[in-house]
């Protein structure tokens, strides 16, 4: 069985670690929460991961996020943005 780690740093910053894979979220400003995910998951997050997500939604309404997944297995609808054009990314993170 694959251990499930969760640290928290001072920024807000929340890092979940299982296996040889690592999912980050960075709340950026208000409303946006960047999630990066290095590895591969293949359910040994459970549903931790979108856990995290909703939590920031819960905190912050709207949310803007860049996992497609997240917002197909979440049922968010239009609270959470995706991006596939990292310039537009990067524009809308600098908001």
């Amino acid at each position: 069985m694959t251990t499930l780690t969760r640290e928290s740093s001072a920024d807000g910053k929340v890092t979940l670690k299982s296996g040889k894979c690592t999912f980050e979220f960075t709340r950026r400003s208000p409303g946006v929460l960047e999630v990066r995910i290095e590895g591969t998951d293949k359910g040994q997050f459970g549903t931790a991961a979108l856990d995290e997500i909703a939590m920031a939604i819960v905190r912050e309404r709207p949310v803007e996020l860049t996992v497609a997944i997240a917002q197909h297995l979440s049922r968010t609808g239009n609270l959470i943005q995706i991006y596939s054009d990292p310039s537009l990314f990067e524009a809308r993170k600098g908001r």
